[in-house]
């Protein structure tokens, strides 16, 4: 309950007070449908095919691409777009520039073995599914408040929500309060942490809703890469997997916090 007690005094002097009780609520609003991607009422210009992006400080917005977009060019924001990869082909739905702003965006991926956002920059409020991985980022990304969810490819794939190999030495990334759901898959992790390619360090892993996998956070210092270090996972919603919710290999993030949908603690 939260009381707040309220007075004041009007311009003769008389004091007037009052106190109003409330009830404060404990539902945390998850990235989903509702809130995630093209906002509603959005106009939308189509354009066809895929894109390349070589003006700096460009604003794409409002644009509905039936293809890729490549972004060759620093400080490009791309906004209130829908996304949809036409070409199996094609190995991603957007490729940043290192420093480019995605947010409000529904992506897709056209079911196709993609990673459908890949490069590092800032990823915020977006709808992503229909590929092999979501987010791919490099150093520095923020990940934040993203609906990933019905990971789709051909073959066999290992499906990924945020993925790590450790290509451009991935260090400093912030993955907080998103929905990852891999659900029907359970294949790999919602957040796919490993050293194949190089150092990973510096991944702060906070406050998301984490479903699905073989193991949901997934990580593994093995490959000889680079060191995998300085991982922190805290205060997550964690459930949903096949084998359990973190998988560790030759590493030790900090870990705490972290609960299953019943409340349960996971440390």
């Amino acid at each position: 309950m939260l009381t707040i007690s309220v007075s004041a005094t009007d311009a003769v002097g008389a004091t007037a007070s009052t106190t109003v009780t409330a009830t404060q609520s404990t539902v945390s609003t998850w990235p989903d449908a509702k809130n995630t991607g093209v906002p509603p009422g959005t106009s939308l210009t189509v354009m066809n095919g895929n894109q390349v992006i070589t003006t700096p400080n460009l604003v794409l917005a409002g644009k509905d691409i039936r293809g890729t977009v490549d972004v060759r060019a620093a400080g490009v924001k791309i906004e209130k777009c829908k996304i949809t990869v036409q070409n199996s082909w094609d190995w991603f739905a957007i490729l940043t520039n290192g420093d480019t702003i995605i947010q409000d965006c529904t992506i897709s991926g056209g079911n196709f073995g993609v990673n459908i956002i890949n490069g590092g920059g800032a990823f915020r409020r977006n709808n992503i599914f229909g590929g092999e991985n979501a987010i791919d980022p490099d150093d520095g990304s923020i990940i934040e408040d993203n609906y990933i969810h019905n990971m789709q490819a051909p073959g066999s794939p290992h499906y990924d929500g945020v993925e790590c190999g450790g290509w451009s030495n991935q260090n400093n990334i912030t993955i907080r309060h998103n929905t990852i759901d891999l659900r029907p898959h359970d294949q790999t992790g919602t957040v796919n942490l490993t050293n194949d390619f190089g150092s990973i360090s510096n991944v702060l892993i906070e406050n998301n809703m984490l479903l699905g996998g073989s193991y949901s956070i997934y990580t593994d210092n093995s490959h000889g890469g680079g060191p995998i270090t300085n991982i922190t996972i805290r205060n997550n919603v964690i459930d949903a997997y096949a084998f359990g919710p973190f998988y560790f290999k030759t590493v030790n993030p900090t870990h705490s916090g972290n609960k299953n949908l019943s409340g349960e603690p996971l440390d």
